[in-house]
């Protein structure tokens, strides 16, 4: 899954451009998520404005970012 102002532009905007959001999990996205994803693929990359999520972990990462008490719509299949 990727998330940028071009794709998935509705999660773009939850985590990108609202700050209080964007402090609450990007700081933690390498070393609490990717980290403890990463067993046989890359769980994921980010860089200042995009973030790219390995397919198979959607929904782990939807579901750490409601316990980072961020709450994304829809199901996957809306992103």
């Amino acid at each position: 899954m990727r998330i940028s102002k071009n794709n998935n532009v509705e999660m773009y905007e939850v985590l990108f451009e609202d700050w209080t959001n964007y402090d609450k999990w990007a700081p933690f996205f390498y070393h609490e998520f990717v980290i403890e994803n990463s067993k046989e693929v890359l769980a994921g990359v980010m860089t200042p404005c995009t973030v790219c999520v390995n397919d198979s972990l959607d929904q782990q990462f939807i579901s750490w970012l409601k316990d980072k008490g961020i709450m994304i719509q829809g199901s996957k299949k809306d992103l």
